[in-house]
C-alpha cells in the first residue's frame, strides 16, 4: 500500500502539503490540490485513519523564535506578523530564542515538539551544520529571521552595513572627528556589518581611523553606564556612536548627571529608534530598523511556503536614519 511519502513524491510536493489537502485546508493553491488529488488516485492511496488523527493534533500553530519575546524592541516584529496571519486561522506560538546559539537550537526543537505547521526563526546566531541540515529536511516550511545562516534556506535580514554607514556619515557631516564608537558584542553578526558601514564612510570622507576608537562590550544599558563612567574620567570625545539605544540610554543617563551639555558638548547617536528613543532627553538621533516590515515579510513569506507558492528572493530591508537633538554641530 502507497503510503504519504509516496504521494508526495509523485506530486512533487511537501508531505505536509499532502495533509493539508487531505484535510482540505484552503491555504493549498489549486493547482497544486488537483496535482496531489492525481497522485492520490493514481497510487490508490488510502490514509490511516489514525495517522490523519495524530496530524490534526497540530492546533494551526506557527512557531516563532525571537531572543527575548517580552522585550519591547521586538513588539514592531510581532505586530508585522500579527498583520499578515490575522484571519488565516493560524495561532503563533513563541519560545525565547535566549543569548546563545545552544538555547535557541533548544527553542527550536520545543516548537517542533509541538507540531508546528511552519516556523519563523529570529536568530542572533548561525545554525549549526547540524540543525541546519535537520531544518532543511523538515516537511514544515521556516522562516530565516536575521544572520542566521542556511545553505538551502534565504534569510531575511536589515542592512546593518547601510545603517552604520548612515549614521557614520551624519556625524562626520555635523564635523566631529573625535569618536568613540561603542560597538556591540564583537562577533555578533549585526556589529560586525555596522562596523563595516563605519569604515566605509569615514573612507567615503577620504579620512583615517587615527581619531576614532572603537570599544566593544555588550548590547546593554549596563555597558553604555560603565562606558560613560570610564570617559568622564580619560576624557570625552566630541562624539559618541552607540552600538544600540539602550547602550546610548546608559551613556546619556550618567552624562546628564554630570551635567554634561549632550548634543553641544558631546554628541550621542544610536541604532534601533527603540520605543523610547524619542523620550529620552535630549530626543536620540538613531538608526531605524524596519522591524515591522520585516515581520510582515516575515509572515508572508510563510504563508506563500504553506502554500506551495512561489517565494521571491528579498534584498536586505534597508533601515533608516532619523534626525532628532543629540547630535549637535562639532565645535572647532
Amino acid at each position: 500500500m502507497a503510503n504519504i511519502s509516496e504521494v508526495a513524491k509523485l506530486a512533487g510536493v511537501s508531505k505536509s502539503t499532502v495533509s493539508r489537502v487531505l484535510s482540505n485546508s484552503s491555504l493549498v493553491a489549486g493547482d497544486t490540490k488537483a496535482k496531489v488529488e492525481a497522485a492520490i488516485k493514481q497510487l490508490d492511496y488510502r490514509p490511516n485513519p489514525a495517522a490523519r488523527a495524530l496530524k490534526s493534533s497540530k492546533a494551526s500553530l506557527i512557531g516563532v523564535v525571537v531572543p527575548t519575546p517580552s522585550s519591547a524592541f521586538f513588539n514592531p516584529f510581532v505586530t508585522g506578523l500579527n498583520e499578515e496571519l490575522a484571519g488565516t486561522g493560524y495561532t503563533m506560538m513563541f519560545a525565547p530564542g535566549g543569548t546563545t546559539a545552544e538555547s535557541e537550537a533548544t527553542a527550536i526543537e520545543s516548537l517542533l515538539d509541538r507540531r508546528c505547521d511552519g516556523l519563523i526563526l529570529l536568530l542572533n546566531h548561525p545554525l549549526s551544520d547540524f540543525l541546519a541540515r535537520r531544518l532543511e529536511t523538515l516537511p514544515e516550511p521556516t522562516v530565516l529571521v536575521g544572520h542566521a545562516n542556511s545553505k538551502t534556506h534565504d534569510t531575511l535580514t536589515v542592512d546593518n552595513d547601510h545603517g552604520g554607514y548612515v549614521a557614520m556619515r551624519y556625524l562626520l557631516s555635523m564635523n566631529h572627528r573625535d569618536i568613540v564608537i561603542l560597538a556591540g558584542g564583537e562577533f555578533n553578526p549585526d556589529t560586525i556589518e555596522r562596523v563595516k558601514g563605519y569604515r566605509r564612510a569615514v573612507e567615503s570622507f577620504g579620512l583615517d581611523w587615527s581619531n576614532i576608537a572603537i570599544e566593544y562590550g555588550e548590547y546593554s544599558e549596563e555597558y553604555g553606564i560603565a562606558c560613560a563612567e570610564r570617559l568622564l574620567k580619560a576624557g570625552l570625545p566630541s562624539a559618541i556612536m552607540a552600538g544600540d539605544d539602550d547602550i546610548a540610554a546608559g551613556v546619556i543617563s550618567t552624562l546628564r548627571e554630570a551635567n554634561i551639555a549632550l548634543g553641544d558638548t558631546v554628541s550621542i547617536i544610536g541604532f534601533d529608534d527603540s520605543f523610547f528613543a524619542r523620550h529620552l532627553y535630549p530626543r536620540l538621533t538613531t538608526v531605524r530598523q524596519p522591524l515591522q516590515e520585516l515581520g510582515q515579510h516575515a509572515g508572508k513569506r510563510l504563508l506563500k511556503l504553506m502554500r506551495n507558492q512561489p517565494v521571491e528572493k528579498i534584498a536586505a530591508l534597508e533601515p533608516t536614519l532619523v534626525v532628532r537633538h543629540s547630535v549637535g554641530l562639532a565645535k572647532d
